[in-house]
């Protein structure tokens, strides 16, 4: 089973994150769709797994897709049954247990969420449920950050908007891991309240898990960058986007 993730913040975390955090996957799913027309792809439905506020199938939904999400933070779960009342969402600690039997022409796990995932294991449990899930044709989609991007990721970002100032902050070498901080400081009245969650991130070689993809059956598999255009030397960028084709 795929280890548990810590997905237990409030309710004033992930609607905090809907407003900020939720950027990259509008923007993904811009790329991701031009991607599907310049390839005559003709996908139906889409799994987002871990899908957190809904941000990326909101787009996918108005695109004509049946979507579906997944999460394992109730909070989110709670978010997202307000408002997409005609999505199905389902909660699971285990991010290869989609809670449906349906299939699925497209299923994603964006934003480096499988870098959540520290056991290579995991990795490998989680391509092999969205292989049995996809319909023949069908596409996973992901991304992770790489070894070169871990080795050496550190900063502090911050952002202010109308009641929400945000505050992110990455450090290497924590254990042998990478540490990110997300913080929200939501305004209440005249005061702010403080919303908060941490994660750890580990990477392992793009050559790797090209290959376990490959291996559990998948027919093609491009390393691709934030465009879907494929790349020569994924081991020496930041992030590489995987498509992997049944």
């Amino acid at each position: 089973m795929v280890s548990k993730i810590d997905r237990s913040f409030d309710d004033k975390f992930a609607a905090a994150w809907y407003g900020i955090g939720g950027t990259f996957s509008y923007k993904f799913s811009k790329k991701l769709l031009a991607y599907l027309s310049n390839n005559n792809i003709k996908a139906k439905n889409v799994l987002d797994v871990y899908c957190g506020a809904g941000n990326f199938l909101d787009v996918m939904q108005d695109a004509g897709f049946s979507c579906v999400g997944t999460e394992g933070s109730a909070a989110f779960i709670r978010f997202n049954q307000k408002n997409y009342p005609d999505m199905k969402f389902y909660y699971s600690e285990n991010m290869a247990n989609f809670g449906t039997k349906e299939k699925f022409d497209l299923i994603t796990c964006i934003y480096d969420l499988v870098n959540y995932l520290e056991i290579y294991s995991d990795w490998e449990e989680l391509f092999t449920a969205a292989y049995k899930q996809l319909n023949k044709g069908g596409s996973f989609v992901f991304d992770f950050n790489t070894l070169k991007r871990l080795s050496d990721w550190n900063y502090t970002y911050y952002e202010q908007a109308k009641d929400v100032d945000y505050v992110e902050s990455v450090k290497s070498g924590v254990f042998g891991k990478t540490v990110i901080d997300y913080v929200y400081y939501v305004r209440d009245g005249e005061w702010y309240d403080k919303t908060s969650t941490k994660y750890t991130q580990t990477s392992f070689e793009v050559e790797t898990v090209v290959k376990s993809l490959k291996k559990i059956g998948f027919k093609e598999v491009k390393v691709c960058n934030f465009d879907l255009a494929e790349i020569v030397n994924p081991e020496t960028e930041n992030k590489v986007h995987i498509i992997a084709t049944k």
